[in-house]
Parts: C-alpha cells; structure tokens; sequence
C-alpha cells in the first residue's frame, strides 16, 4: 500500500451544490487521484447564487491537515505548478 513515487497528472476539481455535495466531491476526487496516481489540487469551491456561500476549501478544511493526513495515500498541492498555470481549462474542454 501507499502511494507510489511516479505522477500521472493532476487531478483538478471545482465542487458545486451545498456543503455535503461539495465534500462528497472532495471524497470521490481523493479516490480518483489515489486510482489514476495523480496529484489533487486543493479543490476550488464554486459560489452558487441558491446558497450564496463564498466559501472556499480553506475556509472550511484545515488544509494541512487534509495534505497531512493523505500524504501517504495521494499527493496533494495547494497550486497547479507554474508552467501549467497559464493553461485556459475552459478553452480545452475541463
């Protein structure tokens, strides 16, 4: 078990819906990241104007908590590394 040194990518969410939609979607993207081996993105909260809630993953996660607990189950940034930063997901289809 554990996770294995290589990476496949990134894995990218933006979770929508209320509080409970949002953390399945953060359950379901760390189990994908752990299958495909790939690198979690901390996952960006979409506002929604049903709930109108801010919110971000920060605001109600401990962050390195979360990075720290999984750490040996999948890797996890806060940030997409810069060279892929400058990608337009919206102009690719994610």
């Amino acid at each position: 078990t554990g996770k294995p040194q290589s990476n496949n990518g990134y894995i990218l969410v933006s979770a929508n819906g209320g509080l409970n939609q949002q953390r399945v979607a953060v359950c379901n993207a760390v189990a994908v990241a752990s299958l495909l081996n790939a690198t979690l993105v901390i996952p960006r909260f979409l506002y929604s104007n049903v709930w109108k809630d801010p919110s971000q993953f920060g605001d109600i996660y401990q962050e390195e908590y979360f990075m720290k607990t999984l750490k040996d189950e999948v890797n996890i940034v806060r940030d997409l590394p810069p060279h892929l930063k400058s990608l337009d997901f919206k102009e690719i289809g994610s």
